[in-house]
């Protein structure tokens, strides 16, 4: 259990860090293996927008927050399921969705 709880905590923190270089607000995680990220103020689409374009340009899937809750149209959860060499090439990609 410590060893998988140490895996995805560094995957976690990867990602946030990478976010959080790409003007995403990333809220703390504590005890799951989901992201959750306000998109960057300089993205005028919402998050089913977002995750949508994500997914059919670049093959990246996330999850949109407003299918969460309604206020919740500028967030996406994302998993830290893959190791991190995916999770760099992911989150590389996101960033080219945002230029």
């Amino acid at each position: 259990i410590e060893t998988n709880r140490s895996i995805y905590s560094s995957r976690l923190e990867l990602m946030s860090d990478l976010l959080r270089a790409n003007n995403f607000h990333v809220a703390p995680v504590h005890s799951t293996v989901f992201n959750w990220a306000r998109l960057p103020s300089s993205y005028s689409k919402n998050s089913e927008q977002f995750s949508n374009d994500l997914l059919n340009k670049y093959n990246v899937a996330t999850c949109p927050g407003m299918g969460f809750d309604k206020n919740c149209m500028k967030y996406i959860r994302i998993a830290a399921i893959q190791d991190e060499p995916k999770i760099r090439e992911a989150m590389e990609k996101t960033k080219c969705l945002l230029k």
